[in-house]
C-alpha cells in the first residue's frame, strides 16, 4: 500500500466526489438529513442511487447524527493479482480516499473508499479500544435505477450454503433474503453490476447475505442476527463492493474483488503465493459417479489420473474407515501416496469441518490432524459442510488456511460460502464450492439457464469448484444435458482445483486412446492467462468464451436457451495458422461430434448448439 497523502481536512458539508484512474466511474458523497449517503455513477449515467452504509453498535448509529464529511487523505496504486483466469497475473488499477464523517457529538468516523475502473468498495474503521465495538447490524444498502433485472440464488438458499439456483427477475417482483452475489443486469450501456464482499478474514466478521426489497438490497449478518464483535486487534471492517462492468469480459475479468484482499503473509508466502508448493492441477474424483471410495478404488482413480495427465486424485470422504489394506488408516494412505507418487499423481484427501473444529489451543486438534496430513504425503485437504458464513464459521475457515499453509498443504472448501479474495490472501486454498454444481444433479434437476448464468454471478467473485465432467451413459446425471456442455464447462468455470467427476471406464469410453477428444481433455488446464467472452454471450443464454494457457487457445459454448448458433470469428489469435479440434453435440446427449480443424486470425466458424448442449474448439500454433 502507499502512503497515504495528507490533504486539507476543511468540513465539507457539499457533497464530495472521487472518480476512478480513467475517470469513467465516480462516486459521491454526501450528507443528507444527519445521514451518510453514497451513490455511484459512470458519466452522467446513475448505476447505484443514493444509498446508506455503516454499522449500528448496540448503543449507537455509528453513521448517523452527521453534520458534515470530509477528505483527509487520498492516494492512488495498482494491485498486481494472480487469480485463476489470469494466472500470469492481472494489474488493477484504483485510487483511494480516506473520509471522516463529523457527528453531531464531534466524533469522527473514518471510511475509507476504493474505486478503480470496474467497481467501488468501501471499509469503516473499527472503534478504538475502550469503546463498545458489538455490531448490531449492518445499514448498507444498494439503491438500483427502477426497470433493472436481478440474477440471483433462489429463495431457499438465502440461509444455506450459498448452493442455489440462479435465475433472473425484474428487481420490483424480488422479496427476501439471498445468498451472494447479486449480479443486476441494466439492460443498456450502464452494462452490469455485481454485489458481494471481499476481505472477510482473519477480522472476527460474520459475513453478508443480501435482504432485497425490490431495487433496494441492503446486507444483513443473516447467521449473527443477535450481533458480534469482532477481532480486538482488527482496525477496519470487510470491503462492501461492486464490480461495475460496461460488457461480460469486464464482469467476470476484473480483478476487483481479488485485488480489495490483504496481501499474502511473506512468512507463509515467501514468493508471495507463487510458492513451489502451491500447485494448481486437475483431478479425478470418485464420490459423484461411482461413489466408490474404496481403497483399492483409489489406486483405478489414480491409474486414470496418471492416463489422462491429471496432477492428482482426491479421496474422499470413508477413507478413515477402511481395514484394508491395514488397519492404520494413516498407513494406507501413505501406500496410496507412494502408489501415486510412481505415476506422477499426487493425493488429497477429504476432511469434516466439524471433527477438527476445537479452537483450544489454538486450534490443536485441527493442527495434529493436518500433522498426519503432511506426514503420509499428501498435499492437499478437502474441508466440507461448513454450510454457514457466521462469525464463529468464518473463525474456522481462518484457522484452517493458516494451519493448512503454515504445512506447505493446498486446500479446497465444500459446504462453503463464496470467496471474498481468500485466494489471495491464502494462495493454498486454491477453491471452494459456494455453487450449485454438477453433485446436485444426484438429487434435483440443473436448469440449463443456471449453467449459463453461473460464470456471470458466482464464478465473478472468485475460484469454484462445480466439479464438471459428466461422461456416462445415465440421463439423470446428464439431466437433458450434452457431453459437449459437460466438456464445456471445465474450461467456462474457473477452478484451480479442478475435479472431473467420470468413472475410469466412462473416461476410456468417451476419449478412446489415440482420439482427437482426448487431446483435448488432457490439454484442458486449472488456470488460465487470458479470458475474453465474445459478443453473442448473454447471461443464462448462449455462453462463448475464448481462453489461452500459453500459446493454445480453447473456445469453449454452452446453451442456456433455446437453440442457437454461435458464429465464433477468432480475432484473439495471434499470426500464422493454427490447428486444433472441435467437438460438437450429436443427436444424442451421451455421444458427440469430432474433427480437426484449422484457423488463423479472423476466421469464421459456425457451431448450431441445442438446448443443454456446447461445444469446444481448441487451437494452438501449426507444426
Amino acid at each position: 500500500m502507499l502512503a497515504l497523502c495528507a490533504t486539507a481536512t476543511k468540513a465539507a458539508p457539499a457533497p464530495i466526489t472521487f472518480t476512478g484512474p480513467s475517470g469513467e466511474l465516480s462516486v459521491v458523497l454526501e450528507v443528507k438529513s444527519g445521514e451518510l449517503k453514497y451513490q455511484l455513477k459512470r458519466g452522467g449515467s446513475t448505476l447505484i442511487e443514493p444509498s446508506h452504509l455503516g454499522f449500528v453498535y448496540v448503543d449507537r448509529d455509528s453513521l448517523s447524527g452527521l453534520k458534515s464529511v470530509r477528505t483527509v487523505a487520498e492516494t492512488s496504486g495498482t494491485r498486481k493479482i494472480y487469480p485463476g483466469y489470469a494466472y500470469s497475473g492481472l494489474d488493477v488499477p484504483y485510487k483511494e480516499a480516506v473520509v471522516e464523517a463529523i457527528r453531531n457529538t464531534g466524533e469522527a468516523v473514518q471510511i475509507t473508499f476504493r474505486i478503480g475502473d470496474s467497481g467501488l468498495a468501501w471499509r469503516q474503521a473499527m472503534p478504538a479500544q475502550g469503546q463498545n465495538r458489538r455490531i448490531s447490524f449492518d445499514r448498507a444498502e444498494w439503491c438500483l435505477p427502477s426497470g433493472v433485472t436481478l440474477w440471483t440464488q433462489d429463495g431457499g438458499a438465502g440461509w444455506g450454503p450459498c448452493e442455489g439456483i440462479f435465475s433472473a427477475a425484474p428487481a420490483e417482483k424480488l422479496h427476501g433474503t439471498r445468498s451472494g452475489p447479486v449480479t443486476v443486469e441494466y439492460g443498456d450501456k450502464r452494462g452490469y453490476l455485481l454485489i458481494s464482499e471481499s476481505g472477510n478474514m482473519d477480522l472476527g466478521f460474520a459475513g453478508v447475505k443480501y435482504v432485497i426489497d425490490g431495487p433496494r438490497i441492503r446486507s444483513t449478518f443473516a447467521f449473527d442476527l443477535t450481533g458480534f464483535e469482532p477481532n480486538g486487534d482488527a482496525k477496519w471492517s470487510p470491503w462492501r463492493t461492486v464490480i461495475a462492468a460496461k460488457d461480460l469480459t469486464e464482469l467476470t475479468t476484473n480483478g476487483w474483488i481479488d485485488s480489495l484482499a490483504a496481501e499474502p503473509d511473506k512468512k507463509l508466502f515467501p514468493a508471495g503465493g507463487k510458492d513451489s508448493w502451491i500447485k494448481p492441477g486437475r483431478a479425478a474424483w470418485s464420490w459423484w459417479d461411482s461413489g466408490d471410495v474404496s481403497y483399492d478404488a483409489q489406486k483405478r482413480y489414480t491409474d486414470m489420473a496418471a492416463e489422462f495427465g491429471f496432477e492428482n486424485n482426491l479421496i474422499d470422504e470413508g477413507w478413515e474407515h477402511w481395514s484394508t489394506p491395514s488397519s492404520d488408516k494413516w498407513q494406507n494412505i501413505k501406500s496410496l501416496v507412494e502408489y501415486g507418487k510412481a505415476k506422477g499423481v499426487s493425493q488429497w484427501v477429504w476432511k469434516r469441518w466439524s471433527e477438527i473444529n476445537d479452537s483450544r489451543d489454538d486450534w490443536k486438534q485441527m493442527g495434529d490432524f493436518m500433522d498426519k496430513v503432511k506426514e503420509a504425503g499428501v498435499v492437499g485437504m478437502k474441508i466440507d459442510f461448513m454450510d454457514s458464513n457466521s462469525q464463529s464459521r468464518l473463525r474456522f475457515y481462518d484457522a484452517a488456511m493458516r494451519k493448512t499453509a503454515e504445512r506447505h498443504l493446498m486446500v479446497n472448501f465444500h459446504g462453503a460460502n463464496i470467496p471474498s479474495g481468500e485466494s489471495i490472501t491464502y494462495p493454498n486454498q486454491l477453491s471452494r464450492e459456494g455453487i450449485f454444481g454438477l453433485e446436485q444433479t444426484g438429487w434435483t434437476a440443473i436448469p440449463f439457464t443456471h449453467y449459463a448464468a453461473l460464470p456471470f454471478t458466482r464464478c465473478a467473485t472468485g475460484p469454484a469448484d462445480f466439479t464438471p465432467g459428466y461422461f456416462g451413459h445415465r440421463e439423470d446425471k446428464l439431466d437433458g444435458s450434452t457431453w459437449s456442455l459437460q466438456l464445456a464447462t471445465g474450461i467456462i468455470y474457473t477452478s484451480p482445483a479442478l475435479h472431473w467427476v467420470s468413472r475410469p471406464q466412462d473416461m476410456q469410453e468417451a476419449f478412446p486412446e489415440g482420439s482427437l477428444q482426448r487431446q483435448v481433455i488432457k490439454a484442458i488446464p486449472s488456470v488460465w492467462d487470458e479470458t475474453q467472452y465474445l459478443p453473442m454471450s448473454k447471461i443464462g443464454g448462449l455462453v462463448v468464451v475464448a481462453r489461452r494457457r500459453g500459446d493454445t487457445w480453447f473456445v469453449a459454448g454452452l446453451n442456456g436457451g433455446p437453440e442457437a448458433q454461435a458464429t465464433v470469428k477468432t480475432t484473439f489469435l495471434g499470426k500464422g495458422k493454427y490447428e486444433g479440434v472441435v467437438i460438437t453435440d450429436a443427436a444424442k446427449h451421451d455421444a458427440w461430434d469430432v474433427h480437426a480443424t484449422f484457423a488463423q486470425k479472423d476466421s469464421t466458424h459456425l457451431f448450431r448448439v441445442q438446448p443443454g448442449g456446447g461445444f469446444v474448439m481448441m487451437l494452438k500454433p501449426a507444426n
